[in-house]
């Protein structure tokens, strides 16, 4: 058979669906979902098996409609040519209530808040300086990365633990609260400080996952604090509810999570230079009150006595200042040594990071010098690897 052309097969397919006189003007009855409201109205009609685009060129979709209402759409079909797309372009509405879906929810949100299970007495207070941070989100997508670069760029003495699961689709709930139960059993052997669910935004049919009863309770269960980072901030789920504290993104989580290294940073200068200011006043009343003893005792003694008693305070006050100079001293290298770990463990982490690659004699060798069915050594932080090279593909790079 003569392959054909995609603009021919979707012109094709566009005349069969004009042609048929049943889909030039038909009613079909669907929960809406997705609902998008700009210069035109998109929006999915769905059932218990199947979901279809639809588009309001016309206005005729009532503005108090909402996602969750079923309605009795009359509509032409269309092909939308440049993306290959079936859609339905509305010609009438009839309202028919509001979904079951939504109401389902609805009546979940009230058993589970009458648990006192969204009850602000019960939630928890987050950690000032972390740890240990569980993250439950997908192990692909951006989300994993971006929380992890904002963690490591604010506070790099915190460590990850990272339980991947699903968070789309029917078996996403069961994964997370898997996640959730790894997370506890990691908390038994080494406490974690908190846990951040993430997932990095959806439409309300993506983020019905995080609507699921079983998971809402293993979000209430969990021994550490927790914070959901679902979605925007225009999309409330019942795991956000039950959550500890709620965020509209995965980096404002990690905000959330851990303090910010260049304020601690900036909070100890300011200590530094407040202890700096206090001994030096408390060095200067020490000597103002040294003056005030001679002149009493000069008044008061032979001029012999005077100047051992002048002897003597002098001596005091040398050992007044240098034990004020050894204990400022002391803070200031605590707090070096306190900002020097800290550089240090940023370093050690950006360390582990990165990969060298040396012939087998310890000789470096650049990325595109490496020869087929030769034997390299691969370093990363701690570990070295020996590898083999099977196979070799430029990449076009963008």
């Amino acid at each position: 058979m003569k392959p054909i052309k995609v603009s021919e097969l979707v012109l094709y397919l566009d005349r069969i669906v004009r042609d048929d006189p049943i889909l030039k003007r038909l009613r079909v009855e669907g929960e809406i979902v997705n609902l998008s409201r700009g210069r035109h109205i998109f929006f999915d009609l769905k059932d218990d098996g199947a979901l279809v685009h639809c588009v309001d060129f016309n206005g005729v979709l009532p503005a108090t409609a909402k996602e969750g209402d079923c309605i009795l759409l009359t509509a032409a079909a269309m092909v939308y040519k440049e993306q290959g797309k079936f859609e339905l372009r509305a010609l009438s509405v009839e309202e028919q209530g509001q979904g079951k879906l939504l109401v389902a929810l609805d009546q979940l949100r009230r058993k589970l808040a009458a648990e006192g299970l969204f009850s602000p007495a019960r939630k928890r207070s987050l950690p000032r300086f972390p740890r240990r941070i569980g993250l439950i989100t997908s192990a692909e997508g951006a989300v994993l990365h971006d929380f992890a670069n904002e963690v490591h760029r604010r506070y790099p003495l915190a460590r990850i633990l990272f339980s991947p699961a699903s968070v789309q689709g029917t078996a996403a709930p069961e994964a997370m609260c898997g996640a959730f139960q790894q997370l506890a059993l990691w908390h038994k052997s080494s406490p974690l400080d908190v846990v951040v669910l993430a997932r990095g935004g959806g439409s309300g049919e993506d983020l019905s996952a995080f609507n699921d009863e079983h998971l809402v309770r293993c979000i209430a269960a969990c021994p550490v604090p927790v914070i959901a980072a679902i979605g925007h901030q225009v999309d409330t789920t019942l795991s956000d509810l039950a959550a500890d504290r709620r965020a509209s993104t995965p980096t404002e989580a990690a905000i959330l999570a851990t303090p910010d290294g260049n304020d601690l940073l900036r909070a100890l200068a300011t200590r530094q230079k407040h202890l700096s200011l206090r001994m030096q006043q408390v060095f200067d009343r020490k000597g103002r009150q040294l003056e005030q003893v001679m002149r009493a005792v000069e008044k008061r003694s032979p001029s012999q006595r005077l100047r051992q008693q002048a002897e003597s305070l002098q001596k005091h006050m040398l050992v007044i200042g240098e034990r004020l100079r050894q204990s400022m001293r002391k803070r200031r290298h605590a707090i070096d040594e306190r900002v020097r770990r800290a550089a240090a463990v940023r370093e050690k982490r950006l360390a582990e990071t990165s990969w060298t690659v040396k012939d087998l004699n310890g000789r470096p060798v650049l990325a595109g010098a490496l020869r087929l069915e030769d034997s390299y050594y691969l370093r990363s932080g701690a570990y070295q690897y020996r590898i083999i090279v099977k196979d070799k593909e430029k990449k076009d790079v963008l």
